[in-house]
């Protein structure tokens, strides 16, 4: 093979194509004309996004930077790997087929401290660990018993540093496929109360302990399933008073460690249900400005203090609602009005300093436009994502 010659100020990182297909080049944003020699000739092309829901923020070679995998329809995984300014691009194949979106999750399955993808179809689930520079496929056999849409939940159940999932059945089965880094085992526990509506139960540590609860609320109930990492014991709590689907979010909005739950109201109202250890302590907080979609409001760290915050975006604005631990403070940030849609809108620390960025996908572009917090505004900037290459 000849001597592949680059721009001096370009770094060639190269990447195994699948196995057995050849190889495929890493590239930056920038990158000259290669000569592969042999006759054998590469194409730069636009790197695709995946499908609204196929989209995933996760840092997948786990340098504290929020990178983006999507998954395409023709089996290839794109990857762009965030810089801290702009990606750098890979594609993947995999063998193995997608589920549906509501069956699909990015997290550390594994514990390695980079993201994972897995999906579920039917009786299988397939695992996409990352190596940092892929993914390797791992297919697990299981049970063909899967909760409704919303109704299954990505956690450590059992405290052992492995990530599980939880399955909710109608008739009070929950299904938890324990995985042990490895291979999966099969349990079924049980819950004796109902559950909310699927915007309305979240999955996380409430109480701190390293294991995963399960909390849903429905009408004037909160039913929080404390995991004792072989089963769930349940409290009935009475709580009336719950935003509309989309406007409840769980974080550490008074920055105790422990996860508490804010909903938000017409008019600016807001209840916080600030968990103690053993309960909720209900406080009434507010905002001075209104709300966008549901599917253009977040709740993260935007200013980096530890603080779980919500931003909300409509049109040619970002309304910011920084915590400071016993209320809101609210601006209102100017912005492009340049969204993904239904594609790819999602926070992440994309450039490392630690506070939440909010990227999107518009519809008419193949590159991202990236909103990079300050803590109090964002800069604007436009991260193309053109540019892997492929053999022909």
């Amino acid at each position: 093979m000849k001597k592949i010659n680059l721009k001096p100020d370009l770094k060639l990182i190269q990447h195994q194509w699948g196995r057995g297909l050849g190889l495929a080049t890493v590239i930056g944003i920038s990158l000259s004309a290669l000569n592969l020699g042999a006759g054998a000739m590469a194409q730069r092309v636009v790197a695709p996004w995946g499908e609204g829901g196929y989209n995933w923020i996760g840092d997948y070679n786990g340098d504290g930077k929020a990178d983006v995998a999507s998954a395409l329809p023709d089996g290839r995984i794109v990857v762009r790997r965030s810089t801290g300014r702009g990606f750098s691009i890979t594609a993947q194949p995999v063998s193995t087929p997608w589920g549906s979106r509501q069956y699909s999750w990015a997290r550390d399955f594994n514990n390695d401290g980079r993201t994972d993808l897995a999906t579920a179809r039917e009786g299988n689930l397939y695992l996409h660990l990352s190596t940092r520079t892929g993914f390797e496929t791992v297919s697990i056999a299981t049970e063909n018993r899967w909760g409704e849409p919303g109704y299954n939940w990505v956690g450590d159940f059992n405290g052992d540093g492995f990530l599980d999932i939880a399955s909710a059945l109608p008739n009070g089965d929950v299904v938890m496929r324990l995985f042990d880094g490895a291979a999966i085992q099969l349990e079924t526990w049980r819950v004796s109360t109902p559950w909310g509506g699927s915007e309305y139960n979240w999955a996380e540590d409430f109480d701190g302990d390293g294991v995963t609860d399960l909390v849903a609320a429905r009408d004037s109930n909160l039913y929080f399933h404390r995991s004792t990492k072989t089963e769930f014991e349940t409290e009935t709590i009475v709580s009336p008073g719950w935003g509309e689907s989309g406007y409840n979010w769980a974080g550490d909005f008074n920055g105790d460690g422990l996860m508490d739950l804010a909903s938000a109201f017409r008019g600016g109202a807001m209840k916080l249900r600030l968990f103690n250890g053993s309960g909720f302590d209900e406080e009434n907080w507010s905002v001075s400005t209104g709300w966008g979609g549901a599917a253009y409001s977040w709740a993260d760290d935007f200013n980096g203090d530890g603080l779980t915050d919500l931003a909300s975006a409509q049109e040619g604005n970002i309304y910011l609602h920084l915590s400071n631990g016993e209320q809101f403070d609210s601006s209102t940030v100017s912005t492009p009005n340049s969204w993904g849609q239904g594609r790819f809108n999602g926070t992440g620390d994309f450039n490392g300093d630690r506070k939440a960025d909010i990227g999107a996908a518009p519809p008419d572009s193949s590159d991202a436009i990236m909103r990079l917090s300050s803590g109090t505004t964002f800069e604007i900037t436009n991260w193309p994502t053109s540019g892997y290459l492929r053999p022909r």
